[in-house]
């Protein structure tokens, strides 16, 4: 493999490396023996060692060789060169970016998708679309620092920051495994400090005062945020077929993880409450395919029209407050959502005492590795759900 060194006699990097017959060479990079211009260097000798193979015959011209390393390194610094030698491709950062994010669309759940292109977009705002022009190894830790001030600067929270710049981190990873650069120039970045925006749990009057201004449907889907801790848009999309009325189970892939390769489905006994609940729901059809909510998982849940909004005005309806958080340069956050009823069923087997190993294999998060070797009964998984108080009285809590 290419490697570098510093020479005496010459105030740029050595490029060293072997070509296919065995012949050590070293040659000039051209580029000052800076550690700024290391990654540049280094990248510049793994394109040369890898155009030695690619060629024809196994000897090389010196005096071409170094024709194209001078083409490559003029290319490095943003310099016309003259030379007519076709140089060595360097993959570029806009290159490397579209690469990378059709990985992850292939391997990530769509919100997770949008949350890298959209860092994507925002580091290349902040360093200007002509690096997106020049190799990857351009990048340094001062264009990193400079995205982190950006972000900063337009109020973004610290938790946002973090995430952020941990995200550049993989994507300078992935450059490294790939010998495009040697070093990661988002690592020697100290995050920054603080909270982050948090959900806010629901408490059991504030459920209460939501299913007395709710129809069937909307009943239902707040019982099984509460009760079970279903995500809005895994709750509006089941089908009866996730539906077991006689072992009162319900069965179903969070499609948040359904890219995942080996992932296992979620089973959540029904509360009481659901219980019920579903058994008043009208059946349209007889086919297990058939949704619960006809007309309702059609809707989405975004957007002015989509079932989010929609909850957000059942809360008004009901007098509760979402609680918003207004930070300059972003979308208002509300601390109550429907994905606060995941929260609201977490903190009440909490409260309940049910063990923390339950809760999470209940709310299918992700956890330690002991997790495979712990298996519980359904009658274990049943009591960790009834635990939690009713909101009717013919199905509340014996005390």
């Amino acid at each position: 493999m290419a490697s570098l060194r510093k020479s005496p006699n010459s105030p740029n990097w050595i490029i060293c490396y072997r070509s296919p017959e065995g012949t050590q060479h070293q040659v000039s990079s051209h580029l000052p023996a800076k550690p700024s211009f290391r990654n540049q260097a280094m990248h510049l000798g793994l394109e040369l060692e890898l155009a030695a193979k690619k060629k024809s015959a196994p000897q090389i011209d010196h005096i071409n060789l170094q024709m194209q390393l001078q083409k490559l390194s003029a290319k490095a610094l943003g310099i016309v060169g003259q030379s007519a030698t076709p140089p060595a491709h360097l993959t570029l950062l806009g290159e490397m970016f579209e690469r990378w994010l059709a990985g992850k669309k292939n391997t990530r759940s769509k919100p997770t998708f949008l949350r890298y292109l959209q860092v994507v977009r925002e580091f290349t705002d902040s360093v200007g679309v002509s690096f997106l022009k020049l190799p990857v190894s351009h990048i340094q830790p001062q264009h990193i620092e400079k995205f982190l001030l950006d972000l900063a600067n337009r109020g973004q929270t610290p938790g946002n920051q973090r995430t952020k710049i941990k995200i550049l981190r993989s994507f300078f990873a992935r450059a490294i495994s790939l010998h495009m650069i040697t070093h990661n120039p988002a690592s020697p970045i100290e995050l920054p400090t603080g909270s982050k925006n948090t959900r806010e749990p629901f408490t059991v009057e504030e459920l209460k005062k939501l299913m007395g201004v709710s129809n069937a449907n909307w009943r239902t889907l707040i019982l099984l945020g509460a009760y079970a801790g279903l995500r809005l848009g895994d709750a509006a999309n089941l089908t009866w077929q996730n539906i077991d009325l006689d072992s009162r189970t319900i069965t179903y892939l969070p499609r948040k993880k359904d890219h995942l390769a080996n992932i296992k489905k979620t089973v959540v006994p029904m509360h009481p409450e659901i219980y019920e609940t579903i058994l008043n729901l009208p059946v349209g059809s007889k086919s297990p395919q058939a949704k619960l909510f006809e007309g309702i998982s059609n809707k989405g849940c975004s957007g002015r029209g989509g079932l989010s909004m929609a909850f957000t005005k059942l809360m008004a309806k009901a007098g509760i407050d979402p609680l918003p958080i207004k930070v300059k340069g972003q979308r208002t956050f509300q601390a109550k959502t429907f994905h606060s009823l995941r929260h609201t069923f977490v903190t009440l087997m909490a409260e309940n005492n049910v063990s923390q190993e339950l809760r999470r294999e209940l709310a299918g998060h992700d956890s330690d590795v002991h997790r495979i070797y712990t298996h519980y009964s359904t009658d274990t998984y049943r009591k960790a759900i009834e635990s939690m108080p009713g909101l009717t009285p013919h199905t509340a809590k014996k005390t």
